[in-house]
């Protein structure tokens, strides 16, 4: 917890101070909570989001990625991993969030509630492993997703992509 506030409180300067400072502070993005992780499971997180991206069909829809601690595109002023609409539309179709397994928590579970009223369907994408983890946790909190798997190979390759 306390890297991650460390984390935010650095992107904050940095982005203020050195990226915009013609902004006005009162227009820079409200921070919010990231995900407590290990520096290697923010890195994996991150590689999981960009092949989560790189297997949707782009071509039906327009496909909106908010990753590596960049907020750039929002759902009501929430920002999760990845939001999906119909091609030209502001619609909300989809809405991914990414989950390693340091991160499938009680904790988390908050963001996810809110992130499954946005509108749309709303899936969490989580290790294979993970995946009864994740459904027990959003029972207990009452929280209508549903799930998506992947798994790493040997290698450090993200594979076996499923959405239910």
């Amino acid at each position: 917890m306390k890297f991650s506030l460390y984390f935010n409180w650095l992107f904050y300067y940095f982005c203020s101070i050195k990226i915009w400072k013609h902004v006005p502070k009162k227009v820079l993005p409200k921070l919010q909570m990231m995900a407590t992780r290990f520096p290697a499971n923010q890195t994996l997180h991150d590689r999981v989001v960009q092949t989560a991206y790189n297997n949707l069909n782009k071509t039906a829809h327009d496909v909106y990625v908010n990753n590596g601690g960049m907020r750039i595109t929002s759902v009501y002023g929430e920002y999760p991993d990845i939001i999906i609409t119909p091609k030209g539309s502001n619609s909300v179709q989809w809405i991914i969030e990414i989950e390693t397994v340091d991160s499938i928590t009680d904790t988390e579970a908050s963001q996810w509630k809110v992130y499954s009223n946005l509108g749309g369907i709303f899936y969490i994408l989580v290790p294979r492993q993970s995946r009864i983890l994740v459904e027990t946790i959003c029972l207990k909190h009452g929280i209508k997703a549903r799930y998506g798997t992947y798994q790493i190979d040997n290698w450090g390759g993200i594979s076996n992509i499923i959405y239910e």
